[in-house]
């Protein structure tokens, strides 16, 4: 039987026509390979996340330091010390989430 390339390209066109993607395609090891990838992402995400979190109570630590010492609060809530450690912490939120 002879088929041309318009026979195939017909044949693509077909609704219902099957095709050899999703999860139910791929191999054992195409399946290891993506759980631990996933593992390490979770895991790095994790970690950063909580490095965050302690960068952002060590510039609250330093904000109280710095006014219980004595020099004037100038800005207040509007310090960029504060802006960022809730930033970090808004952040670190997000991650958390995708952990």
């Amino acid at each position: 039987m002879n088929t041309s390339p318009d026979d195939y390209w017909r044949q693509s066109q077909q609704k219902g026509q099957i095709t050899m993607t999703g999860d139910d395609w791929l191999s054992d090891r195409d399946k290891k390979s993506q759980a631990r990838a996933d593992k390490a992402f979770k895991a790095a995400t994790a970690k950063a996340a909580a490095s965050m979190r302690r960068a952002a109570e060590d510039l609250r630590a330093q904000y109280r330091a710095y006014v219980a010492a004595g020099h004037p609060e100038k800005m207040g809530s509007a310090d960029q010390r504060l802006t960022l450690a809730r930033d970090l912490d808004e952040l670190a939120g997000f991650w958390e989430g995708l952990a």
